[in-house]
């Protein structure tokens, strides 16, 4: 037995029935999707541990979702038919494709750089100079730490316990499976202005220029800074070398004709040359104490 529909009640079943329909196959392909990622995301995450277990120590490897999203992982990802069965050589990784991924990270750090420096030099070394580091502003790290190319390892860059704005729906599935982001989603890894100018002032003190000094050719002219103000009575002066040095937690810099604010405390240092020393101010925001300091 039928039951025959006139054209207005069929218009108006439709309107009800269809979106409803619709809905439910948007959800069902959506829970399909996710667990195919799901299943895959885990053999991308083996195929990554692999790669990582036969590097050397301090080598540099792309996190789970920078790999996951690279093109060519993205290739076989779609490619594969769901219900085939992929295994970590379906997504292994290579020498060659770490290296695209350091060249990627590489690029968006000078874009960092000469968006805080217009009109800065570009040229093949700018993330090895000398007055060039970054900070983070999740962690507050700053100094050596962020200089590259440790910066593409730091945590905070590539590790997000809490949902992102702005996220792709696979971006917040790979994130909630392993924390993993793609490098500086968060935007946290910015260029650290105050240490540029620090730096540029101590390397200009002793005739070298800012935009073609690197960190080898400091290491390589064997400075030795002394910080007199912090001259204890049983050990000495701190001495450091330009690594140290810019670990120093200083606020901003002036050559001898800096100001004095009792809000500061100074780190005076003296630059041992061969024939002569240097002697400069770098103001910190720490007290003799070691407690940090509120700069208003």
């Amino acid at each position: 037995m039928y039951l025959l529909i006139n054209h207005p009640a069929y218009n108006a079943l439709t309107l009800k029935l269809v979106p409803l329909l619709e809905d439910t196959r948007s959800r069902r392909l959506k829970e399909e999707r996710t667990t195919v990622l799901w299943q895959r995301l885990v053999v991308v995450d083996q195929a990554l541990h692999l790669y990582i277990s036969y590097l050397p120590g301090n080598s540099l490897y792309p996190s789970l979702a920078d790999l996951f999203f690279h093109p060519q992982i993205q290739a076989i990802f779609h490619q594969a038919p769901p219900a085939e069965l992929l295994t970590p050589d379906n997504f292994a990784v290579s020498p060659q494709l770490a290296l695209l991924w350091q060249k990627d990270v590489e690029r968006q750090l000078c874009e960092i750089v000469l968006s805080a420096l217009p009109g800065f030099p570009v040229h093949r070394g700018i993330l090895d100079l000398a007055a060039i580091s970054f900070k983070c502003l999740e962690c507050h790290c700053r100094g050596p730490d962020l200089t590259y190319p440790r910066v593409l390892m730091h945590e905070c860059a590539r590790v997000s316990e809490e949902e992102l704005e702005g996220q792709s729906e696979e971006d917040e599935i790979v994130r909630s499976m392993s924390n993993s982001v793609r490098w500086n989603a968060k935007g946290n890894i910015v260029f650290d202005l105050q240490v540029y100018r620090t730096t540029s002032a101590i390397l200009e003190t002793v005739h070298l220029h800012p935009s073609v000094t690197t960190r080898t050719d400091m290491d390589a002219l064997g400075l030795c800074f002394m910080c007199i103000s912090c001259n204890d009575p049983h050990v000495g002066r701190p001495t450091m070398t330009w690594s140290r040095l810019v670990c120093v937690p200083f606020f901003s810099f002036s050559v001898v004709s800096g100001h004095r604010t009792l809000k500061r405390q100074r780190h005076r240092f003296f630059i041992c040359l061969q024939n002569r020393k240097v002697k400069f101010k770098a103001t910190t925001l720490y007290n003799l104490a070691g407690k940090q300091r509120r700069i208003l």
